[in-house]
């Protein structure tokens, strides 16, 4: 009896201590499963966020697609416009190179015909006294050159050949007179020279003197004193060292000896 007494007893500590090691592990389940609907909670509100965002996020993606989207139009409507204008501007640019060629060409032959005229201006000026051809020839064959390489312009090309044949006509019209150095190697020192127009030019020193001849475009020598005295006469009246008076001037009879060109 004594030993069924023992293992009764000890059957009922080991039903009690059961019945508690239940309770504590019912806690411990509920504690977890109260842990778990948290966790899941919070995972539901997390995937109803990421929803939430995900939404956010594709209405600003069609957002911005549909202004891409309308933004690319603009650019092509664009794109067609500027097309449509640079087309318009090519042909305006095609039409102003055409023109230009074309004035370029319109230049070109009035160049030449300059060119042209002073060649003419040059054969004239050499027919005409050295203290006139000289100058004019000069600024002829200068405007020729700059006529050839294009360094000057129409206007200013056509308005120097007007001034060289205004100058020109001037000069023939004009009495001159000029001291400084011989022309001529046999006259030497400080001379006179007297050109009258276009018709007349000489050289004078004291009783030595030369006259141009047109025909041989040379200077001649005058062979007789009285002759350069007339023309320094001539030359004392025209600067005013004499009085006023009739002077005449060795037109002819000029011996054609040998003289310097």
């Amino acid at each position: 009896m004594k030993i069924s007494l023992a293992i009764l007893v000890g059957l009922c500590t080991s039903i009690l201590a059961q019945e508690y090691d239940i309770d504590e592990e019912i806690r411990r389940k509920n504690a977890e499963l109260t842990s778990v609907l948290k966790q899941q909670n919070k995972t539901r509100q997390e995937i109803m966020q990421d929803k939430r965002d995900f939404n956010e996020y594709q209405s600003r993606t069609r957002e911005r697609m549909d202004n891409i989207n309308a933004q690319t139009d603009s650019i092509k409507a664009s794109i067609v416009a500027f097309k449509t204008i640079s087309d318009s501007v090519g042909a305006v640019i095609g039409s102003f190179q055409r023109e230009k060629q074309e004035i370029q060409l319109r230049q070109q032959q009035v160049s030449n015909e300059l060119i042209k005229q002073c060649e003419m201006l040059m054969q004239t000026s050499a027919l005409l006294p050295p203290l006139v051809s000289q100058k004019s020839f000069a600024a002829l064959d200068f405007l020729k050159s700059e006529l050839s390489s294009g360094s000057v312009d129409i206007i200013e090309g056509i308005n120097r050949l007007m001034r060289v044949a205004r100058e020109t006509n001037v000069e023939l019209m004009d009495i001159q007179v000029i001291q400084g150095s011989s022309p001529i190697p046999r006259i030497t020192g400080t001379t006179y020279r007297l050109r009258m127009g276009g018709v007349f030019e000489a050289v004078v020193k004291g009783e030595t003197g030369a006259i141009w001849d047109f025909e041989n475009e040379k200077w001649v020598m005058l062979d007789d004193p009285q002759k350069a005295r007339m023309i320094m006469d001539a030359v004392e009246v025209r600067t005013g060292k004499k009085q006023p008076s009739l002077v005449s001037i060795p037109f002819s009879g000029m011996k054609k000896s040998e003289g310097s060109n």
